[in-house]
């Protein structure tokens, strides 16, 4: 299997930093006053570290602290425009959006969502996957806890008491399951067949290397390379390369010097400078370099006769494909599939 890997973009890069530091009795109490006024910004309500949240997308505020006065813990999201109660309790895995109103009283939990111009107060529970939006208006009695439960969405109205749910999971969310089931077992695919690649050995190179992409839509790659007619080496490697936003070329064709073979290559470009590993060694010298895409181009043998079929390649295209809908980055296809055998 013969792997080509050319790298866009040049910049050498050699850093040498010494730094001395020198501990005194008052740097040290410097050191513990910083640290208790950062522990006490974390505990606060302060959204002066602007965080952000899938569950309010668009939207920058703060996570807020449960039970502040006796056992304070991390709680859920609270966006910059919305009021909660300190008195309330957040879950870490809710959040409460928009200019919503969360009152004394009120828990919110599991991954329920509070947004837009809604306000819940008394004693209520809103809990599961349940969304209270709109301008709804909750509220409980204490002798009874209100209830809003299971996948419910309620976006107007005023409701003071009972319990209300249901069962029947929106069409936008099994969408989005079906995507995210489909991305786990193209990425098993993938994985497995750049492995098979990176690690084929040819009759001019020793090759070895592994390639990741993992569930968070990064990528991790290595590759080592020898050659076995003279003295040149290359090396590269990076971790955790975000893929989202990146732009992913894929295609194939033709090994000029393998007739029947089919040639695989892939283009990632990231669209700026990204930090790698990589380094070549020949007779000309040593240089380092950035990269601002990846290229990786091969044949479908390993040396031995062992092809990959034309279904394989044309299964890692699908592969990417469903990647790229999951992981949201641009891809296209490029070169014609020979249809003889």
């Amino acid at each position: 299997m013969g792997i080509y890997v050319r790298v866009l973009s040049n910049h050498k890069l050699f850093t040498n930093i010494n730094i001395q530091s020198v501990y005194t009795d008052a740097l040290l109490k410097n050191l513990i006053t910083t640290i208790a006024v950062f522990s006490c910004l974390f505990l606060s309500n302060s959204s002066v570290w602007a965080a952000t949240s899938k569950l309010c997308p668009g939207e920058s505020g703060y996570y807020f602290t449960n039970n502040r006065k006796t056992n304070p813990v991390r709680g859920g999201f609270v966006s910059e425009g919305a009021y909660v109660s300190e008195s309330a309790f957040i879950a870490p895995s809710a959040a409460v959006c928009g200019s919503a109103s969360v009152e004394y009283g009120v828990r919110v939990m599991g991954k329920a969502v509070v947004k837009d111009e809604a306000m819940i107060s008394g004693n209520v529970r809103v809990m599961g996957n349940a969304t209270v939006g709109g301008t709804a208006m909750i509220s409980g009695d204490n002798k009874k806890p209100t209830i809003i439960k299971g996948w419910a969405n309620i976006t107007e109205g005023e409701i003071t008491s009972g319990r209300h749910g249901s069962s029947v999971v929106p069409k936008a969310v099994k969408d989005q399951q079906a995507v995210k089931s489909a991305f786990s077992v193209a990425i098993k695919d993938l994985n497995r067949l750049y492995n098979k690649v990176f690690n084929a050995d040819t009759e001019y190179w020793e090759e070895s290397g592994d390639f990741k992409i993992d569930k968070n839509c990064n990528l991790s790659y290595s590759i080592a390379k020898d050659s076995l007619t003279n003295n040149n080496t290359h090396r590269t490697s990076a971790r955790d390369l975000r893929l989202k936003g990146s732009n992913v070329t894929f295609g194939w064709d033709k090994v000029t010097y393998l007739d029947k073979n089919l040639g695989f290559s892939m283009y990632i470009d990231f669209g700026k400078k990204i930090a790698t590993g990589t380094y070549y060694s020949s007779n000309r010298g040593t240089r380092h370099e950035d990269e601002t895409g990846i290229y990786i181009k091969t044949d479908s043998s390993d040396g031995n006769g062992n092809l990959f079929s034309k279904n394989d390649i044309r299964k890692a295209f699908s592969d990417f494909k469903t990647v790229s809908k999951y992981c949201e980055f641009t891809f296209k296809q490029w070169g014609i599939v020979d249809k003889s055998e």
